[in-house]
């Protein structure tokens, strides 16, 4: 049990110590591999999915859209019971959605969890 803590600990970490630069390099079964300024890490789940998908998912089906927005506030709110941080408590849920379209226009081959990193650095300024 203290090894599992201890992973996920170090799985969390390892995630939110990233920078915007990060880009999707493999992917399957709902994993992806992200490479980014620390070296390749694992991001589970939608997250790992390139900006654009997420823009086509966005377009196309609100149920999708729906389970990626899930994932990044999923996300946040790792990063906060990790870090011991209150991240996103001024803002809702359409207003980071927003966010991450803007960031996703511009980054389309960037993943969903570097536009989640990126808004996190947004919303601690």
């Amino acid at each position: 049990m203290i090894m599992k803590k201890y992973f996920f600990l170090l799985l969390i970490f390892t995630t939110f110590n990233v920078s915007a630069d990060n880009h999707l390099v493999s992917g399957s079964g709902g994993n992806y591999i992200v490479s980014g300024d620390t070296g390749d890490y694992l991001v589970l789940g939608t997250g790992g999915k390139s900006c654009g998908a997420f823009l086509e998912n966005k377009k196309k089906e609100q149920l999708i859209h729906s389970i990626n927005m899930s994932w990044v506030l999923g996300y946040i709110t790792g990063y906060n019971k990790t870090l011991k941080k209150v991240v996103g408590s001024n803002i809702d849920v359409p207003a980071m959605s927003q966010y991450l379209i803007n960031y996703c226009e511009k980054n389309t081959l960037d993943s969903l969890e570097s536009a989640a990193a990126d808004l996190i650095k947004a919303l601690e300024k």
